[in-house]
């Protein structure tokens, strides 16, 4: 796949969202808030997390070599059944170990957890480091994507740190930022990029649930749209869908019989010529109907006999119809046409 549809928008937003938003109620819009976790906040109650009104949390998985990080497994529990969208990251220093090794360890973490589909995207942490680091880091996250079902990727720094030693310039449409910049407003990190999709602006935070002081983080992204890590497949497959519904074609395609083959080019969209025959069916069933319902019915007189003699009924006549013959017969054609399409 190339691309991305967070900037892209190959998809619409609105037909997006009818997809997809209702997966994560009440996280439709950007503008979460969230925290993130390692073991410096031991063991937090994210019931209260959550009930506090924080939708997200970052959880340390991982940190250079050591895949083992102490509180990863009852912080990623623990999140996951109070309901928080929850996503991993990695802590790396590029001088204790290569840009591969450090990648596949977080990736097996990643694996451990099944933290991939349906959760934030897996995040590298990157703020330690000598020289330019943007070649680094994506040697990581390259890595990552071979060894891994990733695809979309976060990297969190600072806004001074990425700024003078990581840039963007390297990065292809599916890696996401995550900076730091503090005593901020929320939302607004000081550095201006569509892939700037959360903004860490405090580190001394106090959370319901959180032992001590936290980091407090803000969404610039719906959070439901983060947690779509859809496969290229199943983007394609979307994009194709989106794309027939919503181009214009010439007729609709009934066959070399089509009764209504020498109308004018009508150029709808198969939508549109859903909505219509939609519409059209309607009409037909009520005009059927009407068939049925003559408005001058035939009296019947019964014969002088002591047997009661119940009257057969009476067949609806063309004549009798309030439609016309060529109405009628337009009907007929166009529900000949419905039966071969079903039979086809």
């Amino acid at each position: 796949m190339t691309g991305s549809w967070i900037f892209e928008h190959t998809l619409d937003t609105p037909i997006y969202d009818a997809l997809f938003g209702e997966l994560h109620p009440g996280q439709s819009d950007s503008g979460a808030s969230g925290v993130d976790t390692s073991s410096w906040q031991g063991t937090p109650d994210f019931s209260a997390v959550a009930s506090s009104g924080h939708q997200f949390v970052y959880i340390k998985a991982s940190n250079n070599t050591n895949s083992n990080y102490p509180t990863t497994e009852a912080q990623f529990e623990s999140a996951t059944a109070a309901g928080l969208s929850v996503g991993l990251y990695h802590y790396a220093d590029p001088s204790v170990g290569s840009a591969h090794e450090q990648a596949d360890v977080f990736a097996s973490v990643l694996e451990r957890y099944d933290a991939i589909q349906g959760h934030l995207p897996p995040a590298l942490d990157l703020e330690v480091g000598d020289g330019h680091l943007g070649g680094w880091a994506k040697a990581f996250l390259d890595r990552l994507r071979s060894v891994s079902a990733a695809r979309r990727v976060m990297v969190y720094s600072s806004v001074s740190f990425f700024t003078d030693q990581i840039g963007e310039s390297w990065m292809d449409n599916d890696v996401l930022l995550w900076l730091a910049h503090y005593g901020r407003t929320p939302g607004q990190p000081g550095y201006t990029s569509p892939r700037v999709a959360i903004h860490q602006y405090s580190q001394t935070g106090a959370v319901a649930g959180v032992a001590g002081h936290c980091d407090l983080n803000f969404a610039l992204m719906p959070l439901h749209e983060l947690e779509m890590d859809l496969t290229p497949d199943e983007h394609n497959m979307l994009v194709d869908l989106h794309n027939w519904i919503s181009t214009p074609v010439q007729t609709w395609p009934y066959g070399s019989d089509d009764p209504f083959e020498s109308a004018a080019p009508e150029h709808l969209t198969p939508l549109g010529y859903l909505q219509r025959a939609n519409v059209e069916v309607r009409q037909t069933w009520n005009a059927v109907r009407a068939l049925e319902s003559p408005t001058t019915p035939t009296p019947v007189v019964a014969p002088p006999a002591a047997v009661p003699v119940v009257a057969p009924p009476v067949p609806a006549k063309a004549a009798q119809s309030r439609l016309s013959p060529t109405e009628i017969k337009s009907i007929a054609a166009t529900l000949a046409g419905l039966l071969k399409d079903t039979k086809e």
